[in-house]
């Protein structure tokens, strides 16, 4: 008897860990947002309980990225959709197997926003010069804050050059 006791209080605290990786940084019933839909769309056999996660188009995968966690809040996630077992070995291979969810933050879709600014224009991330073709390579995850300035004076304080509008993304501090 003490051992199916101990046998299954490990069966549930092993349980639950698993989804500590799909926590939210949000307080209460909150942080568990993910975590449901995670379970909602298992239960439904479009993808396992530990699926690939795609936000704003960077992967994370259950057993390499997301150890540390999830640093996202519930606030700033826009839209989830999934993609089953098939579709998600068709576009990720091996990696998809488990199916995928597909998260779009409101970050993200900021940050691809600024390829849409059209004329002189500089992005700064960090004090760093960014080039649009590189907004890719910053983690939405990561970005505190996305300010896009266009007033003469705003623009001075970044830059002497000629320019319409100046972009300052800030990032999280870790």
């Amino acid at each position: 008897m003490k051992n199916y006791i101990l046998f299954s209080f490990l069966v549930i605290i092993l349980s639950s860990c698993s989804d500590n990786r799909y926590l939210l940084n949000d307080k209460g019933v909150e942080n568990r947002y993910l975590v449901n839909k995670i379970e909602e769309y298992s239960k439904g056999k479009l993808i396992s309980n530990t699926p690939m996660l795609v936000i704003d188009g960077h992967t994370y995968r259950y057993k390499v990225e997301l150890k540390k966690g999830l640093n996202l809040s519930k606030s700033n996630i826009k839209q989830i959709g999934v993609l089953n077992h098939d579709i998600g070995t068709t576009l990720y291979g091996k990696r998809g197997i488990k199916g995928v969810v597909i998260i779009t933050t409101y970050i993200g879709e900021k940050l691809n926003e600024l390829n849409k600014l059209e004329g002189n224009g500089l992005i700064l991330c960090e004090g760093n010069i960014v080039d649009k073709n590189d907004l890719w390579n910053i983690n939405p995850l990561e970005v505190e804050s996305i300010e896009v300035l266009n007033s003469k004076d705003e623009i001075a304080k970044h830059t002497m050059d000629n320019c319409q509008w100046v972009v300052v993304i800030k990032l999280k501090k870790k």
